[in-house]
C-alpha cells in the first residue's frame, strides 16, 4: 500500500515540476511551490494552482487543495481553508486582515495546548495576540514567544527551498488529555513513527540519531 502511495507522490510531484522547479516538499502528499517565475508564462497563480488542482483530478481521480498568498506561512494556512477540494486566495492587501480575524488554534504552528494556554489569557483570534509585545510572549511562551509576534503580523520570510538539506525530520502530536496509560503512549508512538518514517522516504533521507520529545501539560520538556 505504502509503495502505491509513493508511486501517485511521484507523478503528482511530475506534475509540480511541469509548472516549476522551485517545489520544496513537505510530505508525501504536499508541497511549497514558488510560481512567480513559472514554466508555463501565467502571471496568476491562482491560475496555476486551479490548473494543477485540475490535472490531478483529470491524471490521477484525485482531488487535492491549495493556498495561495505572499508566502508560505499563509500560503499553509489557507490550503486548509477550502479542504478537501478546493483553494483559496489571501491576496497582500487582505493579509492584515485576514490573520487578524483567524482564530488562534487555525495558526499554522500553535497547537492545541498552545490555543488552550492562549485561550486562558484572552487571545482568542490573531487581533488579541497582536496587542502581546514581543516581550510579553516570550515572558509567557519562551523562545516560540517571537514567532508568535512576527506570524501574526504576516512576517514569514522563508523561501521555497527545492534543494534544502534537512538536518532532521520530525513528526509530533498534540494531546487533548494527558496520556498516563503506558499502551496508549506506546500505540500513539507507534503512528507518529509511521508518519516519521512517511516523511523520511518522501526525502529521501537516512538517519543516525533518533530523539524522543515529550512535552507536559505545563509545558515543560523531557528529551531522550
Amino acid at each position: 500500500r505504502f509503495g502505491r502511495y509513493k508511486e501517485i507522490s511521484s507523478k503528482i510531484r511530475a506534475i509540480f515540476y511541469e509548472y516549476t522547479d522551485l517545489v520544496e516538499p513537505l510530505s508525501l502528499d504536499e508541497a511549497y511551490l514558488d510560481v512567480t517565475k513559472n514554466k508555463k508564462g501565467n502571471p496568476s497563480a491562482s491560475l496555476i494552482a486551479q490548473e494543477i488542482r485540475q490535472r490531478i483530478w483529470d491524471e490521477l481521480t484525485l482531488r487535492a487543495s491549495a493556498g495561495i498568498s505572499i508566502n508560505k506561512f499563509i500560503a499553509k494556512i489557507a490550503s486548509d481553508i477550502n479542504k478537501p477540494n478546493g483553494q483559496k486566495t489571501i491576496n497582500p492587501e487582505e493579509v492584515v486582515s485576514f490573520l487578524e480575524e483567524l482564530p488562534i488554534n487555525k495558526f499554522f504552528g500553535i497547537g492545541k495546548v498552545t490555543a488552550a494556554k492562549m485561550h486562558n489569557y484572552g487571545i482568542f483570534k490573531g487581533a488579541d495576540l497582536k496587542k502581546w509585545t514581543k516581550e510579553e510572549l516570550e515572558a509567557t511562551f519562551g523562545k516560540s514567544g517571537a514567532q508568535y509576534y512576527h506570524i501574526v503580523r504576516g512576517i514569514h520570510n522563508s523561501q521555497v527551498k527545492p534543494n534544502r538539506v534537512r538536518k532532521s525530520i520530525a513528526a509530533e502530536r498534540t494531546f487533548t488529555e494527558n496520556i498516563s496509560s503506558e499502551i496508549y503512549m506506546i500505540e500513539r508512538l507507534d503512528k507518529i513513527a509511521v508518519e516519521l518514517e512517511k516523511r523520511m522516504v518522501a526525502s529521501n533521507t537516512k538517519g543516525k540519531t533518533i530523539t524522543l520529545k515529550i512535552k507536559y501539560s505545563d509545558f515543560t520538556q523531557q528529551t531522550r
